[in-house]
């Protein structure tokens, strides 16, 4: 789940520079076809996308100006660093080092050990390699509501995670942005996502969600960070196979509220000088790049919506993941 910062204004993607990791080295050459062509050396990139806890599929990769974090399957990861040797090392064109692989920890949590506490978790990263970790806004790992309010929390945080070996790449709200807009066909699913006191209760759960995701910005400010990731949640999913016939206006109307929800949201990151990136998603109104346009129109174009690039669905959807990075 964790991927790319792409802002919807892109004058170019084929001219943006590259930096892995947490902001390390600046490429002289475009980006995206310099990967093309590293990839392509490799038969069979992005073949699959299974992840473990002793082996994940991601290479972490940041875009400077654009701010973007890309990873990539480790099938395609060779020829990418066969490429960097050559662009960077080799050339003497890098102006910082190479940092990286980063994780996302969400579907890793659970309630044992190494996996049950920040330090844990952090450290278990730390031991496979990983130099960034992908933080979910869940319990075991920070409390959200001291993270809004508090910079020496965050710096706390920063401390644990550093102890480890490791630095937090972002904040994750996949679960808390789900449950902003949840269409009721999948309410009963999606309950279980909500904290004990509001099932049964999309309403209050929407209001709840929101409210969260607000505050992970806050706190990605107090962390240092400029980005957040997550979904968008789903309103006009259930009538993504166009039969039966939809009537007219229902998918304008159901991203019409999307952006109702999300406006807010999204000037609460303004506000702060974050961004929230969208992971684009079988099962979000935000699944691909049409969907996300629609939606960057539906909030007038707001700066601050941005998408989570992970290739893995690309492939699940049958989309053309490298030629999305150059459109």
């Amino acid at each position: 789940m964790c991927g790319t910062r792409f802002r919807h204004n892109s004058d170019n993607l084929g001219e943006m520079r590259g930096i892995f990791a947490t902001g390390g080295c600046v490429l002289s050459a475009p980006l995206p076809r310099q990967l093309r062509a590293a990839c392509g050396r490799r038969a069979g990139a992005f073949p699959l996308f299974s992840e473990s806890r002793k082996h994940s599929i991601s290479l972490f990769l940041r875009i400077s100006e654009r701010k973007t974090g890309i990873h990539f399957s480790w099938k395609c990861s060779n020829g990418i660093l066969e490429w960097m040797r050559e662009e960077i090392f080799m050339t003497g064109t890098a102006k910082g080092g190479i940092k990286g692989p980063a994780i996302f920890l969400a579907q890793f949590a659970g309630a044992q050990a190494p996996f049950d506490s920040l330090a844990n978790i952090a450290g278990w990263a730390a031991g496979l390699g990983y130099k960034g970790i992908q933080i979910p806004c869940d319990p075991r790992f920070i409390d959200l509501d001291r993270a809004a309010t508090s910079k020496d929390y965050c710096d706390e945080l920063k401390g644990v995670c550093a102890e480890a070996g490791v630095e937090i790449t972002e904040l994750s709200t996949h679960i808390q942005g789900q449950l902003v807009a949840v269409h009721p066909a999948y309410a009963p699913q999606f309950d279980a996502f909500a904290p004990e006191a509001l099932r049964g209760r999309p309403v209050e759960q929407a209001e709840w969600a929101a409210g969260e995701v607000v505050k992970a910005a806050k706190a990605s400010r107090h962390l240092g960070l400029d980005v957040q990731v997550g979904f968008s949640g789903a309103l006009a999913w259930p009538y993504l196979y166009p039969w039966p016939q939809r009537p007219a206006g229902l998918v304008e109307e159901a991203f019409g509220e999307l952006a109702r929800r999300w406006k807010p949201i999204l000037d609460a990151h303004e506000d702060v000088g974050v961004d929230y990136a969208y992971e684009l998603h079988p099962g979000e109104d935000l699944m691909d790049g049409t969907s996300f346009e629609r939606f960057v129109e539906a909030v007038g174009g707001h700066g601050r919506a941005c998408i989570n690039y992970d290739p893995s669905h690309f492939v699940l959807q049958q989309l053309d993941y490298l030629e999305f990075i150059d459109i």
